[in-house]
């Protein structure tokens, strides 16, 4: 990990004029690694790599503009601080900036070198406490399920033994549970940093589990997890890491009805697996479950399908694992939001994003799409 923490704070700065990039380089390299971009497409490519960068933006510029460059990155980046930097005052764009865009604060041309140091140090403490509150409402959801548990069963959390030990599998798929996925995580993140290999994440979304919960009953749905869990860990390969998780990735808590969120999907590690492998592997598990043969009552037949997001962190400059969940996690949104029965890549969700114009283009609350 220590690669990460030990780096200069990213800002990337996005101006079309070479010397307005140089003057913020300039002021900020100190303290800062200060990374230029051109155009607001070569910005997108470089926070593939850096998706909690400080980004200060110009607003005139060839192709894309200021407010359209946020309006994305806070989709595909949201864990950015985006700052509109630009010499014309226009309303209409600061309001675009600020509700589509999320910007941190707007900076007029020409500044005053202190300033620009000032107003990127309190969005760097501004980034710093979003951060930590994520953390601690993650472990504030951490201890609440422990405390449901307790309550509901009298006994400890499942997975935890009475002597601090880890039950590594889920009672119900038999696959390993979100307690020990997070061990696993942490163990994986360790080998990407130290010897550069790449892993493909991907999280599989049981479509309209709810309805088929509401419309067959529990016992059915859980005949419907055992069997897509059975079929995900056959088709894996040997060396893929498959373990059933809750309705929010993110929260690796989750695994259960108590959760919050409903038991309805999955995670595979995929070890040494760039996206094409990935996708390869994401398309097999999806036509074996559509090949799934559930009966729920005699003489009839229930049509399971799932839903897949893939994303990869290819080496020791890729991403953090819990960025890569991250994507997973918006792929999957969007491939319910598609129709269903598919599989999108990170890849393919950017195209897809990028691509659209502003007037059509999608907040990120939008971008998070339910099933």
């Amino acid at each position: 990990m220590s690669e990460h923490v030990q780096r200069k704070p990213v800002v990337v700065v996005v101006d079309d004029e070479e010397g307005d990039r140089d003057v913020i380089e300039a002021i900020l390299s100190d303290d800062h690694e200060v990374i230029p971009c051109a155009t607001g497409e070569a910005a997108l490519r470089t926070l593939e790599s850096h998706p909690t960068a400080i980004v200060l933006c110009d607003q005139r510029m060839p192709g894309l503009t200021g407010d359209e460059v946020v309006t994305r990155i806070r989709v595909l980046y949201p864990d950015t601080v985006r700052i509109l930097v630009t010499a014309y005052t226009d309303a209409a764009v600061v309001i675009r900036a600020l509700n589509d865009g999320g910007i941190f604060a707007y900076l007029e041309k020409p500044f005053d070198p202190d300033a620009l140091r000032a107003l990127v140090g309190k969005a760097r403490k501004f980034q710093e406490i979003a951060i930590e509150n994520r953390r601690l409402l993650a472990e504030i959801r951490r201890l609440k399920s422990q405390v449901d548990a307790i309550v509901r069963t009298g006994s400890l959390a499942a997975g935890d033994s009475e002597d601090g030990g880890l039950a590594m599998s889920d009672d119900l798929t038999a696959l390993y549970n979100p307690r020990f996925l997070r061990l696993k995580i942490q163990e994986e993140q360790q080998r990407v940093l130290r010897y550069g290999n790449p892993l493909s994440i991907l999280l599989v979304d049981v479509d309209d589990f709810r309805e088929v919960n509401r419309a067959h009953g529990s016992e059915v749905g859980d005949r419907v997890l055992r069997q897509v869990g059975g079929v995900l860990r056959r088709w894996s390969r040997g060396v893929d890491f498959v373990a059933r998780v809750g309705g929010d990735a993110g929260d690796r808590e989750g695994g259960g009805r108590s959760a919050g969120g409903p038991p309805d999907r999955f995670l595979v590690l995929s070890p040494n697996t760039l996206e094409p492998g990935a996708l390869i592997l994401a398309e097999r598990l999806r036509r074996a479950v559509v090949e799934m043969v559930m009966e729920p009552e005699a003489g009839r037949t229930l049509q399971v399908t799932v839903s897949i997001g893939a994303a990869t962190c290819e080496g020791k400059e890729g991403p953090l694992l819990d960025e890569v969940i991250r994507r997973t996690e918006q792929a999957v949104a969007w491939a319910k939001k598609l129709g269903k029965n598919r599989v999108v890549t990170w890849s393919e969700l950017k195209e897809i994003l990028v691509s659209r114009p502003q007037s059509r283009f999608v907040s990120r609350r939008d971008a998070g799409g339910n099933s």
